[in-house]
């Protein structure tokens, strides 16, 4: 009996087309590595991270949104933030392409990302002219990445999306615990206890510690975890089998308004704030009239709260302009 013909996509040619492209893409990535991790030794790393990104996108969403909350250990044991700049900035740029291509991510969601990266290429090229290295890649990843975040993000399944927040959860967990022990040992023991000097990572509003948590400064934990608690009180519970994760959404969102509160970031406050009146007041009959009007009270309550406290100067506010005029 006469065997069927082999198809296109098993003939010997194809098969042998497809070993030669494997063969000279991994012998270019390979010497690539190589000369990478011979000047850069830490650059390992990347030898097992970047396949397991280009293969799993959810890892370089992960990436991408944890690595800030390792930064003041990092900072402490001596390694640059330019480092975890760098880690981020290849993380999302392995693992967008692949969602691209696989045609996941959500149609609307790029276009808006497009634009918004649009905007930033006159900057990122005078950046790139004027500013040394290290500047330009933390501008790049801090404007960048977020949008590329959300590329990715609406490319994964509500599952994923599930992992990740509980991997965010936990971190949040953490950077709160840290930022107890920070509070209670103070700027001046901490400074000496770090080796680090002040003014950045480690800084006071007036006798009071601006603490860091696991993230390079107060600001950079305060913003994280504003955004973090909206969605532990208003998205996370939308994502199917989110029943399951109530424990996890409950840690995330006490822990995220501890770090907001022990990272004195005003603008956090304000995020926080007005993201959750914007989402239930645009949300009609879906939420209950007594709901809106206390989260309405919850919000004049905080706000209150914090010009009480002395948190509302408003001086730093006008110095940034005029900061930026002279710079315009």
């Amino acid at each position: 009996m006469t065997p069927p013909p082999l198809s296109h996509a098993t003939t010997p040619r194809s098969a042998a087309r497809r070993g030669a492209i494997t063969l000279g893409v991994g012998g270019v990535a390979a010497l690539g590595f190589g000369a990478m991790v011979s000047a850069f030794p830490v650059a390992l790393v990347a030898v097992f991270a970047v396949p397991a990104v280009i293969l799993f996108p959810l890892m370089g969403v992960g990436i991408a949104v944890l690595s800030d909350g390792v930064a003041f250990p990092a900072l402490i044991t001596g390694f640059s933030t330019t480092l975890i700049n760098i880690g981020v900035l290849g993380a999302v740029i392995a693992a967008l392409p692949v969602a691209l291509i696989r045609r996941r991510a959500n149609t609307i969601v790029i276009k808006i990302a497009a634009a918004l990266a649009a905007t930033s290429i006159t900057g990122m090229v005078i950046a790139l002219i004027a500013f040394p290295t290290s500047q330009w890649l933390s501008g790049a990843r801090y404007f960048l990445v977020p949008i590329a975040v959300a590329v990715l993000a609406s490319a994964l399944n509500d599952r994923q999306l599930r992992v990740l927040l509980r991997a965010v959860a936990a971190l949040m967990a953490a950077s709160f615990a840290a930022a107890i022990v920070e509070t209670a040992l103070g700027s001046d023991r901490l400074l000496e206890l770090t080796g680090l000097e002040y003014g950045t990572s480690i800084r006071n509003f007036g006798t009071a510690l601006r603490a860091p948590g696991t993230f390079a400064t107060n600001y950079h934990l305060g913003a994280f975890s504003s955004v973090i608690a909206v969605v532990a009180l208003l998205w996370w519970s939308s994502l199917e089998g989110a029943r399951k994760d109530i424990i996890w959404r409950i840690v995330a969102l006490i822990s995220a308004v501890g770090c907001l509160a022990l990272s004195t970031y005003r603008t956090g406050v304000v995020v926080l704030i007005v993201s959750v009146v914007a989402a239930v007041f645009l949300s009609g009959d879906a939420v209950k009239r007594w709901v809106k009007i206390s989260v309405a009270v919850t919000g004049i309550a905080v706000g209150v709260g914090f010009f009480a406290v002395g948190l509302g100067d408003s001086k730093s506010f006008f110095q940034r302009l005029d900061i930026w005029a002279q710079l315009l």
